[in-house]
């Protein structure tokens, strides 16, 4: 069978460059954001594996077998590796993982254990998920069935947690999923009868990115002028900080007088003021994490930092600025 490989090839351009984005920003590592990096890493790595595998097909005997049988179950494990990590993310970002225990943990990776399984022995014969024929082509095996119901099981707990009426998410979420799951199971349609159209990765592509841009654009914990973290991430600095460190301090920081400044000499020259402050705060504790905690208030989380009393804190703060000079003036 001859695969036409293009949406594949514009897919993964499209989410490189989603993912380059995404990755070069600021983070805040939390479970949610890891989890979501994990999907954005392994859904671009299985769109650049279809498109190299559905190429290889036409050219299969000029590869030897055993290399086939690599790439095929290496992209098809991480594409149905997406399964499990979304709906991870659904039940971190509903709070519904709160209550699970180790036991449910292992059920929700059951589905994609079995399939794995089936996947392993592929090479073994024809009652696999796949083989490949004489001339090295793939061919659908006897359990080529489970990876559909495998990603449709994932897909189907998802919308459940996601519209649960116990748990009632916000219109964005949910509208937001619907066409997340929308796109996946048009795309598992369309390629179970036209397998020759890889138009599965090409959509559940489209699915990852309208999640990025909808829940995890970096700039929701940042700053936009700073680029320090914002208000909303120091609740999870300082739960970071608790749960990761012997002992941690925060260090606040303001201005008096604020407001004076603007008025006097214009807002630009006051956002000027804030930027280099929190450059010049990043430069004198850079392990720390720098908050813009109000408008002309910043927050210094350190961590495994022992006891500050006065004298240790007038010296870490000895070689901050205390007047700065914006055009003609000292301020």
């Amino acid at each position: 069978m001859v695969y036409n490989i293009n949406f594949c090839v514009v897919s993964v351009l499209y989410l490189g460059v989603v993912a380059i984005y995404y990755h070069s920003l600021r983070q805040f590592r939390t479970t949610r954001v890891k989890l979501f990096s994990a999907l954005l890493v392994l859904g671009t790595l299985s769109v650049a594996l279809d498109a190299l595998m559905g190429a290889s097909n036409s050219v299969a005997s000029s590869f030897p077998r055993w290399l086939l049988y690599a790439g095929n179950i290496l992209f098809l494990g991480c594409m149905h590796f997406c399964g499990v990590i979304l709906f991870a993310y659904v039940l971190v970002l509903t709070g519904y993982y709160k209550n699970f225990t180790t036991k449910n943990k292992l059920l929700i990776l059951l589905p994609f254990l079995l399939m794995s399984l089936f996947l392993l022995i592929s090479p073994l014969g024809e009652f696999g998920v796949f083989y490949l024929d004489e001339q090295g082509n793939y061919q659908h095996g006897a359990a080529h069935f489970t990876l559909y119901t495998h990603m449709a099981v994932y897909l189907i707990c998802s919308a459940a947690a996601i519209f649960s009426p116990k748990r009632r998410q916000s219109r964005t979420i949910r509208y937001v999923f619907l066409a997340f799951l929308t796109f996946a199971l048009i795309g598992l349609l369309i390629q179970s009868f036209n397998p020759q159209h890889l138009l599965s990765t090409m959509l559940m592509a489209v699915g990852i990115s309208l999640i990025c841009f909808a829940f995890e654009a970096p700039s929701r914990h940042v700053d936009a002028l700073t680029g320090a973290f914002n208000k909303l991430a120091l609740p999870l600095c300082v739960k970071t900080a608790h749960n990761q460190s012997n002992n941690y301090a925060l260090l606040l920081f303001s201005f008096r007088g604020f407001k004076y400044i603007n008025l006097v000499m214009g807002t630009k020259a006051g956002d000027e003021i804030l930027i280099r402050f929190a450059q010049e705060l990043q430069r004198q504790f850079p392990e720390a994490q720098l908050i813009r905690s109000g408008g002309d208030e910043f927050t210094v989380v350190l961590c495994n930092c022992g006891y500050i009393g006065p004298d240790r804190f007038s010296g870490l703060c000895r070689r901050l600025p205390r007047s700065m000079t914006i055009g003609d003036n000292s301020i």
